[in-house]
């Protein structure tokens, strides 16, 4: 295993618990996730009013992540005009 360097050596501090807490905070902006949020922000609006949208894929590819992402923007007001 190699070594912790960088933001994570300084990020990363206390018991495992406390560590496994910290990462578990951590969302990177992949390309596919930014992809996927557009396209549900469109899904969202195109949708007549009372619609449902799913989102759909396996576990761990961050469908729980992507909507955190989306009602935060959407309950924020970052999204509207």
């Amino acid at each position: 295993m190699g070594a912790v360097t960088g933001i994570a050596r300084r990020t990363l501090t206390g018991s495992s618990e406390a560590k496994l807490q910290q990462f578990r905070k951590v969302t990177i902006a992949h390309p596919h996730l930014l992809a996927a949020r557009d396209r549900l922000i469109t899904a969202i609006s195109d949708s007549p009013r009372n619609s449902v949208v799913f989102v759909l894929g396996p576990t761990g590819v961050g469908k729980t992540t992507l909507r955190t992402k989306v009602e935060n923007d959407l309950t924020t007001g970052w999204l509207q005009n």
